[in-house]
C-alpha cells in the first residue's frame, strides 16, 4: 500500500501504478484533479480523504479582509510547481473580486524567485501576504513565520 499526504505525491503515485493500492489524504477535490472517478465509488486503486481546503479559500480571504480593512491589494504567493496553483489562484481572484479586493499573483519555486517574490511585495506595497498550503522550499517557511 502507498500512502500520500499531499496531492503531488498521489497523483505521482497514481501514474505509477494501477495495481498498488494507494490512499491519500489531501485538501483538494479529488474527482477535480483526477485522483477518483466518483466520491463514493472512487474506482481503480486509488481511495482516500480530502478536507476540501481549496473550497474555504474564499472564506479564509473573507477573514483576512476584515482583520486587515485597508489592505486593498493583496499578495498571493504560489508555488507554480503545485498542480493546483491555477484553479486555486482563480477561485480566489474570485473571491477577491467580490470582496473589492485586488491580488497580486507572486510565483515562487526556488529560494531565487522567492526572493524576487518578496521584493515584489514590499516594492507594490501589498496590503496582506497570502500563502498556498504547498510551500515550495523550507527556505519560505523560515521567511513567512510560519
Amino acid at each position: 500500500m502507498i500512502v500520500t499526504q499531499t496531492l503531488p505525491a498521489a497523483l505521482a503515485a497514481k501514474a505509477a501504478t494501477t495495481k498498488i493500492p494507494i490512499v491519500f489524504v489531501i485538501g483538494e477535490d479529488p474527482v477535480e484533479v483526477g485522483l477518483v472517478q466518483t466520491l463514493n465509488r472512487p474506482g481503480g486503486n486509488v481511495t482516500g480523504l480530502s478536507n476540501f481546503m481549496n473550497l474555504l479559500a474564499a472564506k479564509r480571504l473573507e477573514v483576512l479582509s476584515e482583520t486587515v480593512p485597508n489592505a486593498n491589494a493583496l499578495a498571493l504567493l504560489v508555488n507554480p510547481n503545485n498542480p493546483n496553483a491555477d484553479p486555486d489562484t482563480k477561485n480566489l481572484q474570485a473571491a477577491a473580486q467580490a470582496l473589492g479586493r485586488r491580488i497580486e499573483v507572486l510565483r515562487a519555486a526556488s529560494e531565487d524567485e522567492l526572493e524576487t517574490a518578496f521584493a515584489a511585495m514590499t516594492q507594490q506595497r501589498l496590503g496582506a501576504r497570502w500563502k498556498e498550503s504547498v510551500i515550495p522550499c523550507d527556505c519560505m517557511t523560515r521567511r513567512l513565520g510560519s
